[in-house]
């Protein structure tokens, strides 16, 4: 490669201009540092959306250098993207990659340098957080954000993932782990001697950062700020070449193996020995896992079997389904006259609540005509209580009278006494009954007495004639009781 095949930053300091572009007047953004965003183009067309993210920043004084990897036929960049300058830097031939970011370095006026490849994206804060993030250090010169991994098959996202670790050179000495374009550093390392080794095909930032390491600490931002989306063109896709990947770490650690202190390497086996252990811990784990893959696949095989019987249960129930449409389709025509008869008995209802609604009323007139029907009851309760407890006292005292001497002595008299009296207020009867016995026989006698005794002799009255006398005339009338032609015959004589 000559000098004629790059343009170069001392022969050509304009440098190619997108379009009709002009450079940045001087002086402005004076404020702020200059930040210059190398994007190594192959002239994919995902170039214009890493060029769109770019114009997207919230910090106000980038440059953008577009370095041409890919040599002939390259597409034509805009002249500006957004309101920042981009710096077409052409090629008459292919650059490695390498190559391309030297390039880009040689041609960038900023006083920070950042990559992009053309089909990555920054999001729009990443800029400016981590210039902010160096300023705000003490001898840093060197600061790194997360970046989300979107790994690509087919055209499609098949898996995503992320890089967003503590800043650890130990770490670093043994593999990757931050992404190109997480990246933003001062100028002043490359002017110590930091460059891209163009000896390198792949993991040219890894070793970027370990000569970056050698004079300066990194500041890590723990925040996600930019993209990578990982196609694969590098050999680091969803599918990997580890044989050459392999190949390309042995040439990263023949490199260093000769610049690494002892101290160094002691910190290197070290982690090599915890990450054994660690391995071997997983070992053991994953004789668990075994176990319980052995496990899973038995259970596998049942489900296997209970799948077939599954099939056979989904045939049966294809069956049974064109029954149901069929049966769905009468049930179709019952719900039509069912939704008349629910209009119908919407109607009723309605009734019905007017209805309910009249008998709650009465039902709670009711219901304080019972409360009050209630009380009443109790209060004539406890009144019947005490006429029982006091009818039950006057038997007592009855029973007692009765049972004395002095009772019994005087009954005749008193029987006399009650029945002059009686006769007193039945006199009428009482001589009724005497004419009609002057005129009848004993027969007609005992028929006329009986009723009338019966009917008009008062109980106490009764209760005082003597048991002697009652059986005696229950006697004489059951002698002298006429037979039915007498009766009769008596009856017509009457």
């Amino acid at each position: 490669m000559t000098t004629d095949d790059i343009v170069q930053k001392d022969a050509n300091p304009a440098v190619q201009l997108g379009g009709d572009a002009q450079a940045s007047p001087a002086g402005e953004e004076s404020d702020m540092p200059l930040v210059s965003v190398i994007i190594r183009s192959m002239g994919r067309v995902t170039l214009k959306e890493a060029l769109d993210s770019v114009a997207q920043q919230t910090y106000p004084h980038i440059e953008i250098l577009v370095v041409n990897a890919k040599g002939e036929d390259h597409p034509t960049v805009p002249a500006r993207s957004g309101h920042f300058p981009v710096l077409f830097i052409p090629s008459a031939i292919h650059l490695d990659r390498s190559r391309a970011a030297n390039v880009g370095i040689d041609q960038g006026n900023g006083d920070y340098l950042a990559f992009l490849d053309d089909d990555d994206l920054l999001f729009p804060d990443h800029i400016a957080c981590l210039v902010k993030a160096l300023r705000d250090s003490t001898g840093a010169r060197c600061a790194y954000a997360g970046v989300r991994v979107e790994f690509y098959r087919n055209g499609r996202i098949e898996r995503e993932g992320a890089y967003n670790e503590p800043y650890d050179p130990v770490k670093l000495w043994t593999s990757n782990f931050i992404p190109i374009h997480a990246v933003l550093f001062h100028r002043s390392l490359c002017l110590e001697g930091c460059r891209f080794d163009e000896n390198l095909d792949v993991y040219e930032d890894w070793d970027f950062w370990m000569q970056l390491s050698q004079h300066t600490t990194f500041v890590h931002l723990d925040r996600i700020s930019a993209c990578y989306r990982n196609f694969g063109f590098s050999g680091m896709g969803v599918t990997r070449n580890e044989r050459f990947l392999r190949t390309a770490t042995a040439l990263i650690y023949d490199k260093w193996k000769q610049r690494w202190t002892g101290e160094q390497l002691f910190q290197m086996i070290r982690r090599a020995n915890g990450v054994v252990e660690r391995y071997k811990a997983l070992q053991q784990k994953a004789q668990s896992f075994k176990a319980q893959l052995a496990a899973s696949q038995a259970e596998a095989a049942e489900l296997a079997s209970r799948q077939e019987s599954a099939h056979a249960l989904t045939a049966e129930l294809a069956s049974r389904e064109e029954s149901a449409h069929a049966r769905t389709a009468e049930l179709a025509s019952r719900l039509e006259s069912a939704h008349a008869r629910t209009a119908e008995l919407a109607s009723r209802l309605e009734s019905a609540h007017a209805w309910t609604a009249d008998l709650k009323g009465r039902l709670t007139q009711g219901q304080d005509e019972i409360r009050e029907l209630a009380a009443r009851v109790r209060v004539l309760e406890a009144h019947a209580n005490d006429l029982m407890t006091q009818l039950a006292d006057r038997d007592q005292t009855i029973h007692a009278i009765r049972q004395s001497t002095s009772w019994r002595v005087t009954a005749p008299l008193r029987g006399v006494s009650l029945a002059a009296r009686w006769l007193a207020r039945s006199g009428q009867r009482t001589l009724g009954l005497l004419y009609r016995l002057s005129r009848a026989g004993s027969s007609r006698t005992v028929a006329a007495v009986v009723p009338y005794y019966q009917r008009y002799v008062p109980l106490r009255l009764k209760l005082m004639i003597p048991d002697v006398l009652r059986n005696l005339a229950k006697r004489l009338l059951a002698a002298d009781r006429p037979g039915p032609s007498s009766a009769t015959s008596d009856r017509s004589d009457v």
